[in-house]
């Protein structure tokens, strides 16, 4: 994972608890509105090279210790990512070598989102589909009434997700803790006849990219 190295000091403002304030310059505007803080900073910025995993520079916002009584919005500039790509820009945040998603929307030539407390950010291409596990034997004879996938996504997260049998939807429980979805298979509108079904699970993440898993199983 891409780790934020020393940043140069760039420059520092005094943003006020009670008015909040605004940084901006040529490719991010940080806006933390009034009441946002806990109490009054100097916020510190910098900026670093891109580093690999990163389509962008790196962006020091003060300390990611700062946490906010309300969300600060935040863009980055985009234009010179290709426009085709740019719908599967993330803004992420960079913590101990870790990279995780803050989300983000295109508006124009600008990636926005919104964040809960200050840090180190840049931007990301999440270009990789979620990773989706069956959970039982492909072609195998169920032992059970249940059918258990483990659907993941490291970076944007699953956003939507759906599992029909033999055609017909069918309900998916989740422990997002351990990425375990599974379907109680006597609870459902599929009947046990003791011949194979069909089981097509659909994964999306939130940058958009879809993984479907077909797989076959005898209930």
């Amino acid at each position: 994972m891409p780790e934020a190295a020393d940043s140069l000091l760039q420059s520092a403002m005094p943003i006020m608890w009670e008015r909040g304030g605004v940084y901006s310059d040529d490719y991010v505007r940080l806006t933390v509105p009034a009441g946002a803080l806990y109490e009054s900073i100097l916020l510190t910025t910098g900026h670093d090279t891109p580093a690999p995993g990163l389509c962008s520079g790196i962006t020091v916002l003060g300390d990611d210790n700062v946490y906010l009584h309300k969300n600060a919005a935040l863009s980055f500039d985009c234009s010179e990512i290709p426009a085709q790509k740019r719908n599967k820009l993330l803004v992420v945040r960079l913590t101990g070598g870790k990279m995780s998603s803050e989300g983000g929307r295109l508006a124009g030539n600008r990636i926005e989102t919104q964040i809960s407390r200050l840090g180190t950010f840049a931007l990301a291409l999440d270009e990789k589909a979620p990773e989706t596990t069956p959970l039982f034997k492909d072609k195998g004879t169920l032992s059970g009434d249940k059918i258990a996938y483990r659907i993941k996504d490291d970076l944007s997260g699953v956003r939507w997700y759906q599992l029909t049998v033999d055609d017909k939807w069918v309900l998916l429980e989740a422990d997002p803790k351990s990425h375990t979805y599974f379907c109680r298979l006597d609870r459902s509108p599929v009947k046990k006849s003791g011949t194979t079904h069909r089981a097509v699970l659909r994964a999306v993440d939130g940058a958009g990219n879809i993984t479907v898993t077909h797989n076959t199983f005898v209930w």
